[in-house]
């Protein structure tokens, strides 16, 4: 309707508009699950990534698990932890070596938005001939798909992986087979990478040939059971830790550590541990990334950062192509300040209030060049540090005693 026939007479007039609405919520908590299925389920219509929301349609879609590999156990660990949501990406057992198998499979998860977390329990099958070298190989791969170009392989080995890396997801690593968490700490203290986590020990669980017999098995798939369930209840932003594990017979043989032996094995806290407790449970007993910077020592803390990316991502889509000036300035800031603000009421950032938990910055100085078609924004965020030490300080007086948690 034109003005003119809207306002016939002079004075003032009331326009009302909608404020923005709420961002939609992100999912998290979502693996691509990658591994080898039934051979009469390996043709290569089957080697597509498929959504599988409950245990039972991973069945329907691969048939009877495999007698050689982890990828099924993986899976329904994750539902018995608490899981809602996963892609499964079934590997090609033809191709050799199996790291070209893992490179096909990461290709073929560039499409999919949902995924936040990245498993590959088959990467530590040594039965059907990978070698040592093969399985580090592939979590090197997987660190590079979840990172982007960030993470390089070390030595004559490296490869060119980086046409598969995302930059937005977490990489949940198994420790090799058959190793105790000192041999674990070692074979893992020269990797770099901030996207990534590795769990020690493996553990037993029903075997699907006969469930009055334990198998051993990679912990990966009930680890994402565990961050799942920890996003659902409490949120994105709290450390998937002192989480009860759920689906588990027992730890693997030599896997029982306290807290002195874990000190000793791995005192750079490069590995998280699965613990027993007796009287709790088996329970994750760390949240550690791979990185030795300090800024980014916690899962949680990473994964923050990842999540409010693709949030300020997808808030940012809306004004590709506009006019680089002031009032687009403006526009992304008003943007990305109403994303942050309802992250920072939901508890994912820390502060008493919302100038201490981020800043966006979007003006002239950050876009002295505006010719160059690109439109550069700052974003400082406050996520929140788990609460990892809790320190008990017992005072002895005269007569009485009194203890105090700090």
């Amino acid at each position: 309707m034109k003005s003119q026939e809207r306002y016939k007479v002079p004075g003032v007039y009331f326009a009302e508009e909608a404020l923005p609405s709420p961002p939609r919520a992100l999912r998290t908590g979502v693996p691509a699950f990658l591994g080898y299925v039934n051979a009469k389920k390996d043709s290569p219509e089957g080697l597509e990534p498929k959504l599988v929301q409950r245990w039972p349609e991973f069945e329907l879609y691969f048939g009877t698990p495999p007698e050689l590999g982890y990828l099924a156990y993986a899976v329904r660990g994750f539902f018995e932890n608490g899981g809602e949501m996963c892609y499964v990406a079934p590997l090609d057992r033809k191709l050799r070596p199996a790291t070209e198998a893992l490179r096909r499979g990461l290709e073929d998860l560039k499409e999919l938005a949902e995924i936040d977390l990245v498993c590959a329990p088959d990467s530590v099958l040594s039965e059907d001939g990978t070698t040592l070298d093969d399985m580090k190989q592939m979590h090197w791969m997987i660190l590079q798909h979840c990172h982007g170009m960030d993470v390089q392989e070390p030595g004559e080995q490296s490869q060119n992986n980086a046409a598969v890396g995302m930059g937005n997801r977490f990489a949940i690593l198994d420790c090799l087979p058959a190793v105790d968490l000192s041999k674990a700490a070692a074979e893992w203290s020269d990797l770099t990478g901030t996207n990534g986590a590795i769990y020690y020990p493996w553990v037993q669980v029903k075997s699907f040939a006969n469930d009055r017999e334990a198998k051993t098995v990679p912990p990966c798939g009930h680890i994402a059971g565990v961050y799942a369930r920890t996003d659902r209840l409490y949120g994105f932003h709290k450390a998937p830790a002192n989480e009860t594990v759920e689906g588990i017979v027992d730890l693997a043989e030599s896997g029982r550590l306290t807290a002195f032996e874990q000190a000793q094995a791995d005192p750079n806290g490069v590995v998280n541990c699965l613990r027993a407790f007796p009287g709790y449970g088996i329970k994750v007993w760390g949240a550690h990334t791979l990185s030795g910077q300090p800024e980014w020592r916690y899962v949680n803390v990473r994964r923050v950062v990842l999540t409010v990316a693709r949030y300020i991502e997808r808030a940012a889509l809306v004004v590709a192509f506009q006019s680089n000036n002031a009032l687009l300035w403006a526009r992304i800031r008003r943007q990305l300040n109403f994303v942050l603000n309802d992250l920072f009421l939901q508890g994912v950032l820390q502060g008493s209030n919302p100038w201490d938990a981020f800043y966006v910055k979007c003006d002239k100085e950050t876009n002295s060049q505006i010719d160059e078609g690109r439109v550069i924004t700052e974003v400082g965020i406050a996520p929140s540090v788990p609460n990892e030490f809790i320190i008990i300080q017992v005072v002895q007086a005269a007569g009485e005693v009194s203890m105090v948690a700090r």
